[in-house]
């Protein structure tokens, strides 16, 4: 999708990958009474969790050259929490048999999925609106940088990563018929 798409194509991967993972959570709860069925529903769901993961981590680098470790600790802990907080919810009191915890978890997971649409970079767009086209990605990270970073040269690996991020960009079709 990113070699494709660009930023756009990864969003819409990766939005596509979580939600058929919530489907497949909601199939595994609604197939209680078969094991194999179950089991072959937990195998695809588990290559899903594993391709979102994939999916979302080929984003975050994209968010912030300067802060990526702060963003991805966000990211990853973010999961954690959902986790656990998914846990607490569903699975900790005795409110909902396993089954309907299951289903429920996997409508949060498509409502927590659509959360998505609203991630978008302004020099590329997001799932449904394109870039700018006036933001350059120069503009968007190296901004974080002062003046008197840049003419030190702390803002190095953040213009060279622009441009790397340009040029992977460059010949991605927009929706209008232009390059992005």
């Amino acid at each position: 999708a990113a070699k494709k798409y660009g930023m756009r194509g990864r969003l819409w991967a990766l939005w596509i990958m979580q939600t058929v993972e919530g489907v497949l959570c909601i199939f595994m709860g609604l197939a209680k009474d078969s094991l194999p069925l179950t089991l072959v529903i937990m195998v695809c769901f588990s290559i899903f969790v594993q391709a979102s993961e994939g999916a979302t981590f080929g984003v975050v680098p994209f968010v912030s050259k300067r802060a990526l470790g702060v963003v991805s600790g966000m990211v990853g802990a973010g999961g954690n929490a959902g986790s656990a907080i998914t846990q607490t919810i569903f699975f900790k009191t005795e409110k909902y048999e396993t089954y309907e915890g299951i289903m429920y978890m996997g409508f949060m997971i498509i409502a927590v999925t659509l959360l998505i649409g609203f991630i978008h970079f302004p020099m590329w767009g997001g799932m449904f609106f394109p870039g700018d086209q006036q933001t350059t990605e120069e503009d968007y990270y190296c901004s974080s940088y002062t003046e008197e970073e840049k003419e030190k040269g702390a803002a190095a690996a953040a213009f060279k990563f622009a441009a790397a991020a340009r040029d992977s960009e460059a010949s991605k079709p927009a929706t209008d018929g232009t390059t992005v």
